[in-house]
């Protein structure tokens, strides 16, 4: 018993330090993986060559739109600088409609916010399959904080795999998941939850395209959403 004793004390700390060793070096393996560049990183020169070819197919045809429109309405800055002082080319420069070139969030925001979705996810027992991000305009009246008429932005609204396909959704007021279209639509595909692992119910929404009615945006009123805007926007709109 004594000899037994007098082992023990050996053999569990050399049983300790091998497995202090082998955590050790599975730390020092996982920090020397190297992190791959994903396969979709483009080179410097060709998202100039992209920026540049919307300056030129684009940026003019959305000025001369909303300037045209402004000028109809009797409201644009730029009509009204150029009656004042005819010869201020500056003035008409600076006055016409700002195109919005990107939209920006910070680090963090971003971080959060897949976070949030991943972690609703988790507790929802669904899978998030992609991310889209959506070309956008903010219409009149727009009760968001950065939302300024008629500039460009996007949204980012995550996906769900189902039948082949992918749909965008949210949480209805009972708490239902329910599914969209690619245009935000209230998709006739209901949600089929998976037996095994998910805990969400399906929604039960009458399917309103099969009557050619379409649904009132009072449905997505109270619904938990998962769609993140409100970035900023450069070059800001006017007054900014």
């Amino acid at each position: 018993m004594k000899n037994l004793r007098r082992n023990w004390f050996p053999l569990t700390f050399a049983f300790i330090f091998i497995l202090s060793s082998c955590n050790e070096q599975h730390s020092i393996d996982k920090a020397a993986t190297p992190v791959v560049a994903p396969e979709q990183i483009v080179s410097v020169k060709d998202a100039k060559l992209m920026y540049d070819t919307y300056s030129s197919r684009r940026k003019p045809l959305i000025r001369h739109y909303e300037d045209s429109i402004n000028a109809r309405n009797g409201n644009d800055k730029m009509e009204q600088n150029t009656k004042s002082n005819p010869t201020n080319k500056a003035a008409i420069k600076v006055d016409s409609f700002p195109v919005a070139r990107y939209v920006y969030y910070d680090y963090q925001t971003i971080k959060n916010y897949l976070s949030y979705i991943e972690e609703e996810a988790k507790n929802k027992g669904i899978e998030i399959a992609t991310l889209r991000f959506y070309f956008s305009n903010y219409p009149e009246n727009m009760p968001l904080t950065n939302a300024k008429p008629k500039q460009n932005s996007i949204f980012i609204m995550p996906t769900i795999s189902q039948d082949n396909r992918t749909f965008g959704y949210f949480l209805n007021d009972k708490e239902q998941l329910t599914l969209l279209n690619d245009d935000l639509r209230l998709s006739k595909t209901r949600f089929k939850p998976d037996s095994k692992n998910s805990k969400m119910k399906a929604s039960f929404l009458p399917e309103f395209e099969s009557l050619s009615i379409k649904p009132s945006y009072t449905l997505f009123q109270g619904s938990k959403s998962y769609i993140l805007n409100e970035g900023g926007v450069r070059p800001p709109p006017y007054g900014q």
